[in-house]
């Protein structure tokens, strides 16, 4: 079940990764629940890279953190993140069984090893 929290998560300095993690009505509660969205918005903006796990792109979306991207979610979720998200580009090409593939934000530059 999605659940937010109306106190802000505290944060100390940038954060390197935000990962959204998805399941039974988030898609639902991604748009009717602001708090948790301005969370996310939030905390996304303290963030080098957003991520989400299955419906949790749900969230982003509603977010407005998705607006012209290319994204994947869950197999069974992609048209009506479609339908729900317009601004989004719904691209069930890059999910497979065992993996999501995605890529960081085009402002974030890729990191030397």
């Amino acid at each position: 079940m999605c659940r937010s929290s109306t106190s802000p998560v505290p944060v100390a300095g940038r954060l390197d990764t935000l990962i959204v993690v998805g399941g039974i009505g988030c898609e639902k509660a991604a748009a009717a629940d602001e708090p948790l969205l301005g969370q996310v918005r939030r905390l996304a903006g303290l963030s080098r890279r957003v991520a989400s796990v299955c419906t949790g792109a749900y969230v982003l979306a509603a977010a407005g953190l998705l607006d012209q991207r290319r994204v994947t979610t869950h197999r069974g979720w992609g048209d009506r993140l479609a339908e729900r998200h317009p601004d989004v580009a719904v691209d069930a090409t890059l999910s497979t069984y065992e993996t999501v593939t995605s890529t960081p934000r085009p402002e974030s530059p890729p990191r030397s090893t």
